[in-house]
């Protein structure tokens, strides 16, 4: 795997600006190339020979739709693929671990069921079927209801989640079985030599936005869990990340013309925000130097209808 800590793409707000005003035009341009980044993954994966594939990767990454992309390309080229996500395996609420201030732990691995996840991996292996459970987010914990998922003889899985690249989850296979794949954003923004917007400031943007949009999560909450989802990632996700057998860089040039025109929106209403208003303020203003896209732009299939809305695939 090529280094991750050097494979950021700098990009300046002027070229992007200028990308801006071709509208659609620069918009099928950069999905086309994400479009290619996931065909040369799927091309990796094939020939690896695994028949399982862990993708994790950081919040707001778009590991979700990389993963069903991922599966539909190899669907489309004979292989039979399903993609798994470790948030059905999410324990009972009642039974997660908690942070030093008595709070549930959403981040830790342990809020996972590790056990069971080890169980289903080894029957995905040895008898191509598992019976997988379903996870109830509104009340937060198992469903009664569970599905059947099948890869036959030589069938591929796909798990994705940001556990996914922790060794705990496949004690029960070979690791010759195993393709990781870390997925995160490495385009930054910069003007002249001065670093204008990071990743983390895409990912905090996609993350606002679908959820303060189709979540029903005001900016208040999602900034206020941001720092315990930082330090999450931290400590169980980027400490693996090195061990990744293919980066997939999710990045989209234009897409921050279009978050810069909708949390500016959002930020026109005065009591959004809350006690992190000012830290609101901050973010929206790293994105103020940027031509404005519209978010009908993006077409139905994008990965960035992960955090847009309307995902069709």
């Amino acid at each position: 795997m090529k280094d991750y800590d050097n494979s950021k793409l700098k990009v300046s707000i002027a070229s992007v600006n200028e990308d801006a005003s071709r509208g659609a035009d620069t918009v099928l341009r950069d999905e086309e190339l994400y479009g290619a980044r996931i065909a040369d993954a799927a091309s990796e994966i094939i020939l690896s020979g695994c028949r399982v594939f862990l993708l994790s990767g950081p919040s707001g990454s778009g590991k979700t739709t990389s993963s069903l992309k991922l599966g539909q390309e190899l669907s489309s080229r004979g292989k039979a693929a399903q993609v798994i996500s470790l948030d059905d395996f999410f324990k009972n609420v009642r039974d997660y671990p908690e942070t030093p201030d008595g709070k549930k732990d959403y981040e830790s691995i342990y809020a996972l069921d590790v056990d069971l996840i080890n169980e289903r991996l080894y029957d995905l292996v040895t008898t191509g079927n598992a019976v997988i459970p379903q996870f109830d987010f509104i009340f937060q914990r198992r469903k009664r209801e569970t599905k059947d998922v099948s890869i036959g003889r030589d069938g591929i899985v796909i798990i994705e989640g940001i556990h996914a690249l922790n060794p705990l989850l496949y004690d029960s296979i070979s690791r010759s079985q195993v393709f990781r794949i870390y997925a995160g954003l490495c385009v930054e923004y910069y003007d002249n030599d001065e670093r204008v917007i990071s990743t983390r400031d895409v990912r905090i943007a996609r993350r606002m936005i679908r959820d303060h949009y189709f979540r029903g999560h005001s900016i208040e909450k999602t900034l206020e869990m941001w720092d315990n989802m930082l330090r999450g990632e931290l400590r169980w996700i980027r400490v693996f990340r090195h061990q990744a057998d293919l980066l997939l860089d999710t990045s989209l040039t234009y897409e921050v013309c279009v978050y810069g025109k909708m949390l500016a929106e959002v930020f026109s209403d005065e009591s959004e925000g809350g006690a992190f208003r000012p830290l609101f303020a901050e973010i929206v203003g790293r994105f103020s130097a940027l031509a404005r896209m519209d978010e009908s732009l993006p077409p139905d299939n994008s990965m960035l209808r992960e955090f847009l809305g309307g995902l069709i695939l």
